[in-house]
């Protein structure tokens, strides 16, 4: 299972995570999303909170 968290500005998002002992999971870096892990390894992705747009190939660029 995987699961897509919302968050108004995911930057905040990943620096609050990595506080509380998660980590970004750097092998996805390349689809444009924010995939991170909990402190177990559990997998999840901070996605914005409002519409975003994908390439022809999938990937998202929220991330600026």
């Amino acid at each position: 299972m995987h699961f897509d968290i919302t968050s108004p500005d995911p930057t905040a998002g990943q620096q609050r995570i990595k506080m509380l002992g998660g980590r970004r999971l750097d092998q996805y870096a390349g689809g444009g999303f924010l995939v991170m892990a909990d402190p177990e390894g559990n997998e999840f992705c901070v996605i914005l909170e409002v519409p975003f747009e994908l390439d022809d190939e999938g990937r998202a660029n929220y991330l600026g």
